[in-house]
């Protein structure tokens, strides 16, 4: 839920009363209750639904330490999205009653292509270099993404 939020935009509701929600200790040592919300699908229902989201790609909160290049070993004259590859993440978004998917990888391309080209371009290039992979170990396999590595190659010139 937390990702339909933060990623999609997914309106939230309180929890049913079916969910026990514990107490806690806040930082002055009070017994507080605690707030739980969930994802409100009701709102995609109906004659004034909302259509579904589309794919969203976005830096990776936890990126894997990947290397620098440096321009005489000084990595303050390159730019960072030259420097080191960037990672990032192409979420997809499923409802809870749908199967996860798993997209062919011609249309993961043509999503990627089309989330990344904007993201250079707004760094002033307009030529990027990148990999991506269906982790097989991933931490949240309940929502297909994919890991996305991309680097503006050192030769591109500044739009």
């Amino acid at each position: 839920d937390y990702l339909c939020d933060t990623l999609f935009g997914i309106p939230m509701k309180p929890v049913g009363p079916e969910i026990i929600v514990p107490q806690f200790l806040d930082l002055e040592g009070n017994v507080v209750q605690g707030t739980w919300v969930e994802a409100d699908f009701s709102s995609f229902e109906g004659a004034a639904a909302r259509p579904r989201p589309t794919p969203v790609f976005a830096a990776n909160r936890y990126p894997y330490q990947l290397p620098e290049m440096t321009a005489d070993g000084d990595t303050r004259s390159v730019h960072p999205v030259k420097r080191s590859a960037q990672h990032w993440l192409l979420w997809y978004f499923h409802f809870p009653w749908e199967q996860v998917p798993d997209f062919p990888d011609e249309q993961i391309n043509e999503d990627l292509q089309r989330e990344l080209l904007p993201v250079v371009g707004s760094h002033g290039f307009n030529k990027v270099d990148y990999i991506w992979y269906r982790n097989p170990a991933a931490s949240v396999p309940e929502m297909f993404h994919i890991q996305v590595f991309w680097i503006v190659p050192e030769s591109a010139a500044s739009t």
